[in-house]
């Protein structure tokens, strides 16, 4: 397999993750103990990078060093779903107790109403939801609805 390093595309799969861990390029570069100028030119793709600042985003990222050089989206297709937890729970980790417990029932009420959307919409087109065929996630679901399944749930779990 002919493969290439190209330093635009490893700049943007960086600056993807650590946009989607919402860091600065400063935090980032603080992290890995950088500076804050050469890590926004690793991101530009102005500058390739040693093994070591690799290594160090690699760990700080939760990102495959195949994938940060290569773009080989196997491997990393696998810990998508990981990655996404990991920034979830990173993000809960800074909240307060009150502000982490109010995150989480505020999760379960949407995924509970996104359910029963997705539920209802099934019934509706004549389809039973676990074999309709339909790709669209529950998520999917609850955002081409016009009604607000927050406030269903809501209801439905006061009661």
């Amino acid at each position: 397999m002919n493969q290439t390093y190209d330093r635009l595309a490893a700049g943007d799969r960086l600056r993807l993750k650590r946009t989607l861990l919402e860091m600065t390029q400063d935090e980032m570069a603080e992290k890995i103990n950088r500076a804050p100028k050469y890590y926004a030119d690793i991101e530009r793709g102005n500058c390739g990078m040693s093994i070591e600042t690799l290594l160090a985003l690699s760990e700080t990222l939760n990102m495959s060093l195949d994938y940060i050089l290569l773009g080989d989206i196997k491997k990393e297709r696998e810990k998508i779903h990981t990655e996404e937890v990991s920034a979830v729970m990173s993000l809960l980790d800074s909240c307060s107790k009150k502000n982490r417990d109010y995150a989480l029932r505020m999760l379960k009420l949407f995924l509970i109403a996104c359910d029963k959307e997705e539920k209802a919409a099934g019934h509706e087109n004549g389809e039973d939801s676990a074999d309709s065929g339909n790709e669209n996630s529950s998520r999917d679901q609850c955002n081409d609805n016009h009604s607000n399944p927050m406030v269903d749930a809501q209801k439905g779990m006061s009661g």
